[in-house]
């Protein structure tokens, strides 16, 4: 009779097969108290015998010996098969190839939220999924703030473009400071000079105001598109009242 908790087979009095059944059931202790894997993204099955004492995970998509076995499973090699144990909600393991902390959670493995090792790769939220090329420094379920606010969108551009002032958007960062849109030629000789754009300086910003400043940025040439649009506008209609 197994276990009821890892499922470990129970050996019987008398039984022949008793020094079997209880080597088979500490392999299967072994797995399940596991704190590491070799590697989580791995589909192609290690060699058997090269990889005794090492633990993988079963990804999606995994070939060969792997490919019968259930995605999830925890799995390794006695030098003969592969040993395999189902986690349940909770399971953690380290993946000793990309350095994550890993957590089963709903049916699935997930880089474990909220943890920080070694100064690498911190989870905010929970992920619902993590395709294998999602791999960076920072990984975010959901949506980053800063202050309780999200990204302000520089549109006292617009407003200061086609009104002369800036009212609706004149608390929103930046726009005090905003003398209205310059000439390509200003830029370029501010560029020239500077070696960087306009309102972009040296030293160091967080995400939120670099990313305010490029988006003003943008803002301006959009600005200038539909100037130089409607100058070749122009030009066009001359040709074609010409050409009348």
């Amino acid at each position: 009779m197994p276990t009821p908790r890892f499922g470990l087979t129970q050996p019987l009095d008398n039984d022949p097969h008793m020094h079997y059944d209880f080597n088979d059931a500490v392999r299967h202790y072994e797995l399940h108290t596991q704190t590491g894997v070799a590697d989580w993204l791995q589909t192609t099955p290690a060699d058997l015998e090269d990889s005794v004492g090492e633990a993988y995970i079963i990804p999606a998509g995994a070939t060969g010996d792997w490919a019968s076995i259930p995605v999830g499973s925890i799995v390794a090699s006695d030098g003969f098969s592969w040993l395999q144990v189902a986690p349940d909600d909770g399971y953690q393991m380290w993946d000793r190839k990309s350095r994550r902390h890993l957590l089963y959670f709903s049916d699935s493995w997930i880089l474990k939220p909220g943890n920080v090792h070694g100064g690498l790769y911190p989870v905010v939220g929970v992920p619902t999924a993590f395709p294998s090329s999602a791999f960076g420094d920072l990984i975010i379920q959901g949506d980053m703030y800063v202050n309780a606010a999200a990204f302000n969108n520089p549109d006292y551009v617009f407003e200061k473009y086609y009104t002369g002032d800036i009212v609706k958007f004149k608390d929103n960062p930046g726009a005090a400071e905003y003398e209205g849109l310059r000439s390509l030629e200003e830029v370029e000789s501010y560029v020239e000079e500077h070696w960087c754009l306009p309102h972009i300086p040296e030293s160091v910003e967080g995400v939120f105001g670099r990313s305010d400043k490029a988006l003003e940025l943008i803002e301006e040439l959009h600005l200038h598109v539909f100037e130089m649009d409607a100058r070749l506008t122009k030009i066009e209609r001359k040709f074609e009242n010409g050409a009348n």
